[in-house]
């Protein structure tokens, strides 16, 4: 429930005064993915590890991909329709869903030169801006208009 919209949240976070030994800590450019849950919605989703995120690990049920290619252009392929239909290929009868390594392994992954990658990933992350940006602005107007009948209606 902390990746919200493919962004992490901290609204509810529990925090532990423990050292992290650095190999187990996150990582600028990180994903981090959703691999195992009840629900099926959850299983898959993935957040982006901005770059304020110091001594920071991350939980049972979650995964790290970490990548060399230096850009974003796997995180937006994660949250693609392709990669969803080849791990959810086979899942009908599964009642515990995940998504193991062995899953990911077998996972073919577009990758065009490093040029194309940075183009797509800069745009897609464009629309992500965009996305957030509308969402805020909706979330703003929805909490006016209810002050705005409150007022009328008092």
């Amino acid at each position: 429930s902390n990746i919200q919209n493919g962004v992490l949240s901290f609204d509810d976070c529990v925090y532990v005064d423990k050292k992290v030994d650095e190999s187990l800590q996150v990582k600028c450019d990180d994903v981090i993915m959703c691999v195992r849950n009840g629900s099926k919605k959850l299983v898959g989703k993935t957040a982006l590890i901005p770059n304020n995120m110091a001594m920071t690990t991350w939980g049972a049920f979650m995964m790290i991909i970490r990548s060399k290619l230096n850009d974003t252009y796997i995180f937006h392929y994660l949250n693609s329709q392709m990669f969803f239909s080849q791990v959810f290929k086979d899942t009908g009868t599964a009642t515990i869903n995940q998504i193991t390594k062995g899953i990911l392994n077998e996972c073919k992954l577009p990758l065009p030169p490093e040029t194309a990658r940075k183009q797509i990933s800069k745009m897609l992350s464009l629309f992500d801006v965009k996305i957030q940006n509308a969402e805020m602005c909706l979330t703003t107007l929805v909490e006016l208009k209810k002050a705005l009948l409150q007022q009328l209606f008092i």
